[in-house]
């Protein structure tokens, strides 16, 4: 469990400081090129949906984290924080699966949805990334898994997404 607290605090953390999280890369090549990921990067995200029943569509939080499509989703059901929720923790699963690549704000990060409902990674910037997240949650948790790799990768990604698919519904079925 105390891996599942130590994320949780690390979003308390981007969530309330109000700094800006804009775009720093890590490394630098002296081309000024952003070094490439060595074969994939996985990131893991898991939070309480109740963090997400006091924020309203207009909400500062609301406002300043997802962009206008991703509140039209959320808000499109008669319980958002579900949806807030599992939008959240896919943005900090990528977020986690790129930061030993570069920083970028989570607002940068958006995930929409395809007509069949499966989520879609877009990064805002010019990045040489493919990122795959799988969402599923609970009565009570959102969780996330993010895959990050070169766009020209070989990596064979529908068997790495019906992996992350796995490892995501294993995260909330244990609670």
């Amino acid at each position: 469990m105390m891996a599942v607290y130590d994320s949780l605090l690390f979003l308390h953390i981007i969530i309330r400081d109000g700094h800006d999280y804009g775009f720093r890369p890590k490394l630098i090549h002296s081309d000024g090129s952003i070094p490439a990921i060595d074969g994939f990067n996985i990131g893991v995200d898991i939070i309480e949906i109740d963090r997400f029943r006091e924020h309203g569509r207009d909400s500062t939080f609301v406002r300043r984290v997802y962009t206008e499509r991703e509140i039209e989703y959320c808000f499109g059901f008669a319980d958002p924080a579900p949806h807030l929720a599992s939008t959240f923790a896919g943005k900090e699963a990528v977020y986690k699966s790129i930061s030993s690549v570069c920083e970028l704000p989570v607002e940068s990060i958006e995930i929409l949805r395809a007509a069949t409902g499966a989520p879609i990674v877009v990064l805002h910037g010019h990045y040489e990334l493919q990122v795959r997240v799988s969402l599923s949650h609970s009565s009570s948790l959102a969780a996330a898994v993010a895959l990050a790799f070169e766009r020209d990768s070989t990596i064979d990604e529908e068997s790495a997404m019906g992996q992350l698919e796995r490892v995501v519904s294993e995260l909330v079925q244990g609670e």
